[in-house]
């Protein structure tokens, strides 16, 4: 379990003022837990956020990279990827960000640590995607420090990150720099 993650409210007030901030915000912890500096402006653009789409998790995968952050990233196969999407799977290709087959949760969980933090794709109750940190298990439910919920049980974390169009996206972020 990680304790010591940035709480979004404290991000910048030009990220949480954007439609669809959970990939900038993500990225901003993130980098700001491992202690990695950047602007707004600079985190927007490096998701390749826009405001019809947001920030597709392989987008932020890729911005992680751009910021020297060493990334796993996994899914299930995307039939049908967006353009953005496709245009960030090949940047990310380049990057040495290969796309690995999904992986369970118990697998997700055991590769958090102090240099590792997990970022999950899933679907809000109004069937929107989201984007958190996952930092570990809590009385049965799983920490997502950037949803609503906070803490979700774990079978309903699970069924909605199983969603259509979800494809258990997820990615590890790391650097080996965090003390």
């Amino acid at each position: 379990m990680v304790n010591d993650f940035p709480a979004y409210w404290n991000a910048p007030s030009q990220l949480l003022a954007l439609d669809g901030w959970c990939g900038p915000v993500t990225a901003w912890g993130i980098l700001k837990y491992f202690r990695v500096r950047a602007s707004s402006a600079r985190i927007i653009e490096a998701c390749r956020y826009t405001k019809r789409h947001g920030t597709f998790t392989i987008a932020l995968a890729v911005a992680l990279r751009e910021f020297g952050l060493s990334i796993s990233f996994y899914s299930d196969f995307d039939p049908n990827p967006n353009r953005i999407e496709r245009r960030c799977f090949r940047v990310a290709e380049l990057s040495g960000i290969h796309v690995k087959r999904s992986i369970g949760l118990k697998a997700l969980l055991a590769q958090i640590n102090s240099r590792s933090i997990p970022v999950v794709l899933y679907n809000t109750p109004e069937g929107n995607g989201h984007l958190s940190p996952l930092l570990g298990v809590e009385s049965g439910c799983v920490v997502l420090p950037y949803s609503d919920e906070v803490v979700m049980p774990k079978r309903v974390f699970l069924r909605r990150w199983s969603e259509p169009e979800v494809l258990r996206e997820c990615l590890i972020a790391s650097y080996q720099n965090r003390a």
